[in-house]
């Protein structure tokens, strides 16, 4: 036998090996030598909303030749940004996200990113690359379902201090369907 490590003397327990690490998402690099070193998956993907396995998720209809034109407008410009539309209600109906690459202007340094663009029920597209929103996402989606929401999923975009002082979004849910009418009162006679 040869000397320890050696990927030839392993035989099927390196396969097995082999097999369980294909699964870790190509987290690791190996080769016949041995792991050669670990590659950082981001902490989120595009996928990871709907745990899909490319870098776009959708709850538009690929098929359909309206939603084909909204998701064009969703991966190219958004009608408007997170900041254009803080505090305000939103009822959204669809969601795309898609993964990006944030590039550091002044060191140039590449962050992979993902970049959600909400679809409102009017078809009004609002982009944003906020962890703080895509985790919120996540959590109501956990909670609601995935969209399409037909009747609309009732949301408002705000800013919150983190932690460590700096400012990230959030999506506020505020329900389902249309906004619940004010009771009213009865006058006195």
């Amino acid at each position: 036998m040869g000397p320890p490590g050696n990927a030839n003397n392993l035989g099927p327990c390196f396969s097995l090996v082999m097999e369980i690490l294909a699964m870790l998402e190509n987290q690791l690099q190996v080769s016949a030598d041995g792991v050669k070193e670990l590659a950082v998956r981001p902490a989120v993907l595009a996928s990871d909303l709907g745990n899909g396995s490319s870098g776009l998720w959708t709850s538009l209809d690929r098929s359909n030749p309206e939603h084909q034109g909204i998701m064009v407008r969703c991966l190219g410009t958004a009608d408007k940004r997170s900041d254009d539309v803080l505090n305000t209600i939103l009822t959204i109906k669809h969601v795309l996200a898609h993964n990006v690459d944030l590039v550091d202007s002044s060191t140039g340094e590449v962050t992979p990113s993902v970049r959600i663009v909400l679809v409102t029920m009017e078809g009004e597209t609002i982009g944003t690359v906020s962890k703080g929103i895509f985790s919120s996402l996540q959590s109501i989606t956990s909670i609601v379902g995935l969209p399409p929401y037909e009747s609309g999923l009732r949301v408002r975009i705000k800013p919150v201090a983190t932690r460590n002082g700096y400012r990230t979004l959030v999506l506020e849910f505020l329900g389902i369907g249309a906004p619940a009418k004010e009771a009213k009162t009865k006058e006195p006679k």
